[in-house]
């Protein structure tokens, strides 16, 4: 019986561990000197999953050097995996020269060709480049790029930072007219479409309060020698207040506007709400009961708001196992409104082919759920439910849901 209880715990930490690595990312020592060089293992490259490679391994490592002063580190990050799916590998590197100081400044430069998600809003991580894995599990419509960037980030206090990056991709859509994926063997010539993207990114992030992204860009389709300039501009509020001893209310704001000339605008780079629909997760600023590419927009606004308890239950601790229990209740609402240039009655466009969709009359849900079940290092793990207060309208080909009630497994990072 003990051993069976033991070979469950270790399975448990097991999916544990692959699903916070793969939607967090850790670093973990594999060896050290006195004169601080550093080999770390990427356990966030090991494994992941989306709509299109499926089950992803692969690896990756960081090397770090920091001078013996204490005024410069460098950082050389590799990684490489192969999507069992689609059969093809993908690789990146990231080369990084940090000053030390009161305010760290990074320079760096990196190569990657691997996949993206069309549209991706997600601010939660200190790199205007990287795609977070929850993403790519929620959003059909991804595209796979060769991408060089030149970039600059200096960090603030309170893990705020601002940043620049300037690059070029070169990007390849991995879907068809109908907004279904291409069979996995995406590389065969005649089902490319190439474009060339030049983009500079200037960003500010705080992880609790205002975020702030603006891309200029210019884009040249394969076998044309029209430039499209455009550009696009996000906004993000998270933020939450102590309304009492034991109750916390969390607001949550986005809202995004993307352009271009005579209201052309690449589809890789317009809004999707993503959608956490066929997915069983629950993740901050996402719309948990709509589909996948049901919410595209060049214009768009979300809110949220969650009450839920400041305080935990119960506690429980296991130094050993960096496992415990720290549960919170919460409820709250969201909802979402878009816009599409040139949209019709029904918020409906066609895109170079694709049919797109802005709900005109938004998307409402209500939401309740346990945090922190199981807390596991500095993730919370916990279950939610989701209903669809507003209709269900798609003009897209997904298996139908008659039903508006959905059961979800909620994920949040500790910050304390």
């Amino acid at each position: 019986m003990k051993k069976a209880i033991f070979l469950l715990h270790c399975l448990t930490m097991l999916l544990l561990f692959l699903f916070t690595t793969a939607t967090y990312g850790q670093y973990f020592p594999l060896w050290n000197n006195a004169e601080s060089d550093s080999i770390l293992l990427n356990a966030g490259r090991i494994w992941s999953y989306n709509l299109y490679e499926h089950s992803r391994w692969g690896a990756g490592l960081r090397y770090v050097h920091t001078l013996p002063e204490g005024t410069h580190r460098f950082v050389a990050d590799g990684w490489a995996s192969y999507g069992l799916h689609d059969k093809h590998g993908k690789w990146g590197l990231t080369l990084d020269a940090v000053h030390l100081g009161k305010h760290d400044q990074h320079l760096y430069i990196s190569a990657v060709y691997d996949l993206f998600a069309v549209g991706n809003r997600h601010l939660t991580r200190p790199s205007l480049t990287e795609l977070s894995s929850y993403a790519a599990i929620m959003n059909r419509r991804l595209y796979h790029a060769e991408r060089v960037a030149l970039g600059w980030r200096m960090h603030l206090e309170d893990s705020r930072w601002l940043g620049a990056e300037l690059r070029y991709s070169a990007e390849q859509s991995l879907f068809d007219s109908t907004g279904l994926l291409y069979p996995a063997h995406y590389h065969q010539p005649h089902k490319k479409t190439l474009y060339g993207y030049t983009e500079l990114d200037m960003g500010y992030w705080n992880p609790e309060f205002v975020t702030l992204l603006l891309t200029l860009g210019c884009t040249e389709e394969s076998g044309t020698r029209t430039p499209l300039w455009y550009m696009r501009a996000l906004a993000q509020f998270d933020r939450t207040f102590h309304l009492a001893k034991w109750l916390d209310l969390r607001l949550f704001a986005q809202g995004g506007w993307c352009d271009g000339l005579d209201h052309r605008m690449p589809y890789s780079r317009m809004f999707d709400m993503g959608g956490s629909w066929g997915a069983p997760f629950f993740l901050g600023g996402s719309l948990f009961s709509a589909r996948p590419n049901e919410f595209s927009a060049n214009i768009f606004g979300l809110l949220s708001l969650q009450i839920r308890a400041a305080k935990p239950l119960w506690n429980y601790w296991d130094e050993i196992w960096q496992v415990g229990s720290n549960p919170r209740p919460f409820a709250g609402a969201g909802a979402a409104w878009g816009y599409l240039w040139q949209q019709d009655a029904d918020g409906h466009r066609k895109v170079n082919g694709l049919d797109l969709q802005a709900p005109c009359r938004g998307i409402g849900e209500a939401v309740a759920g346990i945090d922190g079940i199981i807390r596991w290092s500095a993730v919370d793990i916990g279950i939610a439910v989701a209903y669809r207060l507003t209709p269900k309208e798609s003009i897209y080909q997904l298996p139908q849901k008659k039903d508006n009630l959905m059961l979800l497994i909620s994920a949040s990072v500790v910050i304390e």
